[in-house]
């Protein structure tokens, strides 16, 4: 979703209702979505993007070059489940797909440490891009709220701001 560029402290509340709003869809073309979006984009803006990124990362990072080389701010607010992080399942698990409409019966012991290395491994990478490209990369635990994620991230810009 796109939310109009704005200076008021109102626009977090407005940020913040319109990620309340936001329901799953089938997998998203996120290199397409976000070139549409920088075809908009006028003048230097803070851009933030919400997705867990599990996309092609070789074709995030030529978008994210397009936005940085236009001197837009990027920041990737990688948002993941708790149990994404931590895999603290136990016992037989059964996983649905949430894009693609498959299901896999599990025992979780023998996925864990396979699972928390490849989603380290995945991480790592996206940070890389983000270093490269310049842009910030916050990972963001849904096990807190986004809209209080984003205050956190906001005050926390504010105080650099001022420190400077």
């Amino acid at each position: 979703g796109y939310v109009t560029p704005s200076n008021s402290m109102a626009q977090v509340v407005r940020m913040t209702e319109h990620l309340d709003k936001i329901e799953a869809v089938e997998k998203t073309a996120m290199a397409d979505c976000l070139n549409d979006i920088a075809g908009r984009l006028g003048r230097r803006e803070i851009v933030m993007i919400f997705s867990d990124f599990f996309t092609d990362l070789t074709q995030l990072e030529p978008v994210l070059q397009r936005l940085r080389y236009a001197r837009h701010e990027v920041v990737l607010f990688q948002v993941m489940h708790h149990d994404e992080l931590a895999f603290e399942m136990d016992g037989m698990v059964k996983f649905v797909g949430l894009e693609v409409p498959e299901e896999l019966l599990a025992q979780t012991d023998d996925l864990r440490r396979a699972y928390l290395q490849a989603v380290n491994q995945f991480n790592d990478q996206l940070e890389e891009i983000a270093h490269r490209n310049g842009c910030e990369r916050v990972l963001c635990d849904t096990s807190r709220g986004i809209s209080d994620l984003l205050i956190d991230y906001l005050n926390r810009r504010s105080m650099l701001a001022l420190a400077r």
